[in-house]
């Protein structure tokens, strides 16, 4: 029996040691490596044989067993093992196929619903390890997605909605505005699959390139403080474009009207917002209009039917792309551009006057913001001819940006609701560090985008398995607190009580 304590031991000894270099290698070569590594057969196999080495030490050292802190404390890298190996990639892939292998026959004996919940909600067989959620603003999703091939890997019986996305920045250190260039970054299948921001080092009448591109940018005038100007008669209008293709204009004023053909409705603005704020979901949804707070110009229409129904839509300016669709029309709300900026001690906006060109081809527009708004854009695209047809139907890049003046980044916030059958369940603003759980996930704020539209992306981890992870470490801390501190503080204060008894 001492032989086989020897080996037990020693075997221990070397599989400590080897978990110290394993450790250290995963600290230094990345998390991503690290965990492909720590996911690889070879170290599977290895967890698996740490998991026996344990549980052959309570057989070979009885002590184990007899002594509570010891027992704790050897049970607990037990749980912690188990935790992380049913929380594994692998893990998660076997569950699935599990999932998708036994719901039918169970589905038969004990119903379709049932088997569902009971592998899913109660066991989660059906759960991804991770993904990504893609989120816009004031529009909710149950998918998550892989990252690299944006295909939906996942769907929760639940939906995020993201209320806003915003940055919050550190004191600027200079009071100019910035001049960025946001390019499309292409996959190998011509896809668009990401976005990389330029920024361009400025000056009034000098010339600057777009890295990566033959696009060359010259600032002609600056005004840091200026007003736009218009062109005679011009005024907001809601843009309609039928099935036939053939578009209709109606002026952006309350009461105006026009009469649709095919399909047959009568389009009507109901009403005009400077700064449109939507706040909750569902039946406690409230749209109201917050002038002063920013700027969203926005207008509400409604399509009435023959039949009197009639159904409201929300066109916002800067996102074009926003409940455009209603009953088979294509709408958007455009608000007029300035030709032209002067000069306006009063205005807290600049206007910036440019001209682009690449290829014998030249652009010469103002960038000039409204007020409230942190940039204004100017699309590059007429001039950006690698432009792949499929990267077009993602609309906006490439661009030239105009962004007011910011300091580095101080954190990022995603204010997301959770919505079961429309109804909020959860809210959280999630930061880094500070992810919202729920639904036996952790969403984590990632990354963020804007083109076509501002969009906040949330990596989604699941937390299968991290409940035993918690209870092992609980259990190492409080045995070892006993161990070091805790038997001696006892053994002192029963000793302090039997000193007063006896007095």
């Amino acid at each position: 029996m001492g032989t086989v304590r020897q080996v037990v031991l020693w075997l221990a000894l070397v599989a400590i040691a080897l978990l110290a270099v394993l450790a250290i290698s995963g600290a230094l070569i990345g998390a991503d490596r690290a965990k492909e590594l720590f996911n690889r057969i070879p170290l599977v196999v290895y967890w698996v044989l740490l998991g026996l080495l344990l549980v052959v030490g309570f057989v070979t050292f009885p002590r184990l067993v007899a002594s509570p802190p010891s027992l704790v404390m050897h049970l607990a890298p037990l749980f912690i093992i188990a935790g992380a190996m049913w929380g594994s990639d692998g893990a998660h892939t076997a569950r699935q196929a599990v999932f998708r292998a036994v719901r039918p026959t169970l589905g038969e004996a004990i119903g379709a619903s049932r088997a569902q919940q009971f592998l899913s909600d109660w066991l989660g067989f059906d759960k991804v390890a991770s993904g990504y959620m893609v989120l816009r603003e004031e529009q909710e999703d149950s998918r998550i997605v892989d990252r690299q091939t944006h295909e939906v890997i996942a769907e929760v019986p639940f939906a995020v909605r993201l209320n806003s996305f915003t940055i919050d920045y550190y004191p600027p250190r200079d009071d100019r505005w910035r001049l960025t260039a946001v390019l499309p970054v292409f996959d190998a299948e011509g896809n668009l699959a990401d976005e990389r921001q330029e920024p361009l080092v400025w000056a009034a009448d000098r010339e600057v390139q777009i890295p990566g591109t033959p696009i060359r940018v010259r600032v002609l005038q600056y005004l840091p403080h200026a007003s736009p100007v218009f062109e005679k008669g011009t005024a907001p209008y809601v843009e309609i474009t039928p099935p036939d293709g053939q578009m209709i204009t109606l002026p952006g004023e309350v009461g105006r009207e026009v009469d649709i053909k095919e399909p047959p409705l009568k389009v009507r603005v109901e009403k005009v917002f400077e700064n449109l704020i939507v706040q909750g979901a569902g039946a406690e949804r409230q749209v109201t209009d917050a002038p002063g707070e920013g700027s969203n110009a926005a207008v509400a229409v409604s399509a009435t039917k023959p039949d009197g129904t009639a159904r409201t839509r929300y066109l916002m300016a800067r996102m074009p792309m926003h409940g455009q669709a209603a009953d088979g029309l294509a709408m958007r709300y455009v608000l007029p551009q300035p030709t032209g900026a002067k000069a306006d001690a009063a205005s807290p906006v600049p206007a910036m006057q440019v001209q682009v060109s690449s290829a014998g081809r030249s652009v010469r527009a103002w960038l000039m913001p409204r007020e409230g708004e942190p940039r204004v854009g100017l699309s590059l695209a007429p001039l950006f001819q690698a432009r792949p047809e499929k990267a077009q139907e993602a609309g906006g890049l490439p661009a030239l940006y105009l962004s007011a003046p910011a300091g580095d980044v101080k954190a990022y916030k995603s204010d997301v609701d959770v919505l079961r059958d429309y109804r909020r369940v959860a809210h959280k603003v999630v930061e880094v560090n500070a992810p919202l759980h729920y639904g036996g996930y952790h969403f984590y704020q990632h990354s963020y985008g804007t083109e076509p539209e501002l969009y906040s992306v949330l990596l989604v981890v699941s937390d299968s398995g991290l409940l035993a992870v918690w209870i092992g470490f609980s259990m190492l801390v409080a045995a070892a607190f006993w161990r070091m501190w805790g038997r001696s503080m006892w053994r002192r204060a029963a000793r302090a009580v039997e000193g007063k008894e006896n007095d």
